[in-house]
């Protein structure tokens, strides 16, 4: 069972890299990324490296410039801003994309110590065929071709991520039951962007912006990657699934179903994206 260390406030990391120059520590967003990239480093041959949840392992209230309303992101960007510039590479700081994907800086929190995921989350690694059918087969006992429904479920996850791109610029989330968005139109189901942002906005009363954040949204759909996998949000791959599969009960649940994408991932899923490569660079 993991036992979160003592945290440390940045100095104390850095006199501690110094002194102990062989020390690998990886420093990820949460606890949930911590268990998959331990995972894989051990199954690589990385058994030195030690794997944290940021919160884990830094105080938070100790850095210095994590940013207004701050989250775990923000919190990993500071620590390796603080910590960067050692002559060994004793700590490396990996953070999800995000919204890079969609032309965002990609210099910001710029450190030599820290990485960013291949694609705009952690998730979004499980969200390939081999991994997904052995979820549907294996999992769900279900007989269905995952790259069907990898075909299905990107143009879902794109609309919902032009629209979280576009309702982030005036601060209000996405509304949790985005299913009810979806439409079928000559057998294609699609989320209807429009409507899905003017029940978000809707939620938090500022219906009086909808023309200029739809504006923004269809903007933001025309930099949509060749690799969808660049701009969508991991947890929104689940609840899609649960809706596509017609899924019920446990299985409907999307901790359960983002549980069985990453039990599904073999380390040779993750071998050949540069993320996994660099982390094995630096701790194997």
């Amino acid at each position: 069972m993991y036992s979160a260390p003592e945290r440390r406030t940045p100095s104390e990391l850095r006199v501690l890299y110094e002194v102990q120059p062989d020390v690998r520590d990886v420093i990820v967003e949460g606890r949930v990324d911590r268990r998959l990239v331990s995972w894989y480093l051990h199954e690589r041959g990385g058994g030195r490296a030690r794997v944290y949840a940021v919160d884990d392992r830094i105080d938070p209230q100790s850095l210095t410039s994590p940013g207004s309303n701050p989250g775990k992101r923000d919190y990993v960007i500071a620590l390796a801003q603080e910590v960067g510039g050692l002559e060994e590479p004793s700590i490396t700081c990996v953070v999800d994309s995000d919204r890079d994907g969609f032309g965002a800086n990609q210099d910001e929190g710029a450190s030599e110590v820290l990485l960013r995921t291949d694609f705009g989350s952690m998730d979004a690694y499980a969200f390939q065929q081999r991994p997904l059918q052995q979820m549907l087969s294996v999992g769900l006992g279900r007989d269905f071709s995952a790259s069907t429904l990898i075909s299905d479920l990107t143009p879902l996850l794109v609309d919902l991520a032009v629209a979280r791109r576009a309702l982030h610029e005036v601060g209000v989330p996405v509304v949790d039951r985005f299913v009810r968005a979806i439409s079928k139109k000559g057998g294609d189901a699609r989320i209807e962007v429009p409507e899905l942002i003017r029940r978000s906005l809707a939620a938090r009363g500022e219906s009086s912006s909808l023309d200029e954040v739809v504006g923004r949204a269809e903007y933001f759909h025309s930099l949509v990657p060749a690799d969808p996998r660049l701009i969508i949000r991991g947890h929104d791959i689940a609840p899609l699934i649960a809706w596509h599969q017609n899924l019920s009960g446990d299985h409907a649940r999307s901790a359960n179903l983002e549980s069985m994408m990453r039990t599904s991932l073999q380390a040779s899923d993750l071998d050949d994206y540069p993320l996994f490569q660099e982390l094995r660079r630096r701790v194997c």
